[in-house]
C-alpha cells in the first residue's frame, strides 16, 4: 500500500479522520490517505480517475459522500457520481451532503467513485480544493477525510498517455534512484513534487534522479523542456 500523503498544489494538509469502515484508494487501488491530486487539462480534469473505496470490515456496507468547498477561485461546482448516478455540488458548498448511498459488499471494491470539478473553461493555473468526507452511512460518526486538488498545468494528465511507449522511469517504486530512459528526449529539467504540491527537487534532465535524501511517500517527476509538452509520472519513494 502506498504511505499516506497528499497531494495539492500549495495545500495545507487535512487532519484526516480515519474511518473504521472503509479506505478510499486510488484508481490502481492504492490508499491516498489524507489528500490527493490531479494534474491535467479542464477535458482531462473533468474526467479524473476514479476514487475505489474498500469495505474493511467482512459485512455489506453503505457509503455516502460528504462534500466542502475550501479555495476555489473559478467557482467551479463539483460533480460526484456513484457509478452512472450523479450529483453537482454548488461552489461555495460546506458540509454538501451528496444524499445518494452505495454499498460495498466484501472483499469487493467499488470502483466507480468518480468526484471531479467542472473544469472544462479552465486555464492554466486554474485549480480547486475540497474536502470530501467518505462516511459510513450506519454509524456517522465513521468518516474518513481526503483532501483533494485539480490543478490545471496544461499537459494532458499525471499518465500522459501518448508519451508512455517512449518514456520509462524506473524502478518504480525506489528507495535510492529513479533511471529516466527517454527516446529522442528534448528535456532540459526534471522537477520532483511532493504529495502536497511543493517543488522539493529540481535539476537538469539526466538518466537518474537521486531521491536517496527524500522521506518515503507518493512524489510527480515531472519533465519539462522548451516547446516540448510536460510529463508526469506518479512513483513512490519507499
Amino acid at each position: 500500500m502506498l504511505k499516506n500523503i497528499i497531494v495539492g498544489c500549495c495545500l495545507i494538509l487535512s487532519n484526516a479522520l480515519f474511518s473504521q469502515s472503509f479506505e478510499i484508494l486510488d484508481s490502481l487501488d492504492n490508499s491516498i490517505g489524507s489528500s490527493y491530486t490531479f494534474f491535467g487539462n479542464g477535458n482531462v480534469l473533468s474526467k479524473s480517475p476514479k476514487f475505489h473505496v474498500k469495505n474493511l470490515t467482512s459485512v455489506s456496507k453503505s457509503f455516502k459522500i460528504i462534500a466542502t468547498d475550501i479555495t476555489n477561485p473559478t467557482a467551479t461546482d463539483l460533480q460526484v457520481c456513484y457509478g452512472g448516478v450523479c450529483e453537482s455540488v454548488p461552489a461555495g458548498s460546506v458540509a454538501y451532503d451528496v444524499g445518494s448511498a452505495q454499498a460495498v459488499v466484501p472483499p469487493a471494491i467499488f470502483d466507480a467513485l468518480k468526484i471531479t470539478p467542472f473544469s472544462f473553461s479552465w486555464a492554466l493555473g486554474d485549480s480547486a480544493v475540497w474536502d470530501i468526507e467518505l462516511v459510513d452511512v450506519a454509524n456517522t460518526n465513521d468518516v474518513i477525510t481526503t483532501r483533494v486538488k485539480w490543478i490545471y498545468n496544461g499537459t494532458v494528465g499525471v499518465n500522459n498517455y501518448e508519451l508512455l511507449n517512449t518514456i520509462s522511469i524506473y524502478p518504480n517504486p525506489s528507495v535510492s534512484i529513479f533511471n529516466i530512459h527517454v527516446q529522442n528526449s528534448t528535456y532540459t529539467t526534471i522537477d520532483l513534487i511532493d504529495a502536497v504540491g511543493e517543488k522539493v527537487l529540481e535539476q537538469e534532465f539526466t538518466n537518474q534522479l537521486d531521491v536517496s535524501s527524500l522521506s518515503k511517500g507518493v512524489y510527480f517527476i515531472r519533465l519539462k523542456g522548451d516547446g516540448v509538452e510536460p510529463f508526469i509520472k506518479k512513483v513512490l519513494i519507499e
